[in-house]
């Protein structure tokens, strides 16, 4: 019995060293290598893990590394980006998750740097959410044609993206409604135009439909005026003759001359009575309203007052005939 107790209790002595040395073996299974560009090894089976690219590297007890770099190589060229990447792998040599927050913070529109990284390196969701944001800023600044298209892109390049689909439809709702607006302006200001354009239309009537009638009883006195200067001179030429002939063919008595010059004065009293009598022809008649026809209403406002409810420039609101003044009659000269 004493010897197997002895030999328990240095079984165990042997083992209690061996067992820290166990847990640190596995905790310093992977080691960050590198200098100037660093990556993750794995001591046990002696390999890469994660290749020597990045800037920064942490390795976590779940066997999870953080890997952050700040810039790529491309065509044989190293490019520095504006901000920094954070990628996590896994034991395995697989990439877990990228992070792009800091890149997109540091960078600046229109993001020039970081989207030829995500073309070079085929990120088709990096190049959706930097054309996103490029659309917000020229939203912002008030671009919303190149704010539409950088979204439209970037839902093409993500349609996961559903905020890319919500922008746009909202801006072309946006325009959609301002256009019909203009148009319905442009509408307005035609059948505004247009009403004018009646309006000064039937006043111009209105005035040369008075300058007619005014012309024809001027030319109707004129005529008048006309008829009895003949008939004056008709007469006077007979006075003259008459004279003459009485003055050539006797010697007459002061008696026969002061008949004769009473009566011419007799005659020509008889003149002008007749002259008189014919004036008295001329009189006043009243006939139909050349302009409303004897509707005694506004010709261009229907007897309104107003056409789409702007005041009639013709009436001025009164609804009457601006000719007759809604009397449905006027006066004219005949004989």
């Amino acid at each position: 019995m004493r010897n197997l107790a002895q030999l328990f209790s240095a079984f165990t002595l042997l083992c209690l060293p061996a067992l820290p040395l166990l847990g640190q073996e596995h905790q310093h299974r992977y080691a960050v290598v590198g200098e100037n560009a660093l990556g993750v090894y794995d001591t046990v089976e002696e390999r890469l893990v994660v290749d020597s690219l990045y800037q920064s590297v942490e390795i976590f007890d779940a066997d999870i590394f953080e890997c952050i770099f700040d810039r790529y190589w491309n065509e044989g060229k190293e490019v520095l980006l504006n901000g920094y990447v954070v990628e996590i792998w896994d034991s395995h040599g697989h990439v877990l998750s990228r992070n792009f927050d800091f890149l997109m913070k540091y960078d600046t529109p229109p993001y020039s740097t970081s989207m030829n990284y995500a073309r070079t390196m085929g990120f088709k969701d990096l190049e959706a959410t930097i054309l996103f944001k490029n659309g917000l800023d020229l939203e912002q600044s008030g671009y919303r044609r190149e704010a539409l298209k950088s979204y439209v892109s970037a839902y093409r390049k993500c349609p996961s993206l559903s905020m890319a689909k919500e922008r746009a439809g909202a801006i072309q709702r946006a325009m959609t409604g301002e256009q019909q607006a203009a148009w319905n302006q442009v509408l307005q200001d035609r059948a505004e135009e247009a009403m004018r354009q009646a309006q000064r239309e039937a006043s111009m009537q209105a005035v040369s439909a008075t300058l007619l009638s005014v012309a024809g009883a001027i030319s109707q006195v004129d005529a008048l005026h006309r008829q009895a200067a003949a008939q004056k001179r008709v007469q006077h030429s007979s006075s003259s003759s008459n004279y003459s002939s009485e003055k050539e063919s006797s010697s007459d008595s002061r008696r026969k001359r002061v008949k004769d010059k009473l009566s011419k004065n007799q005659k020509e009293a008889g003149n002008r009575a007749a002259e008189n009598a014919r004036w008295d022809m001329v009189e006043n008649e009243f006939i139909e309203c050349s302009l409303c026809y004897g509707g005694k209403s506004c010709h261009f406002c229907s007897g309104r007052g107003s056409v789409n409810g702007v005041t009639c420039t013709t009436c001025h609101g009164s609804g009457k005939c601006v000719r007759c003044g809604g009397s449905g009659v006027i006066k004219n000269f005949i004989l």
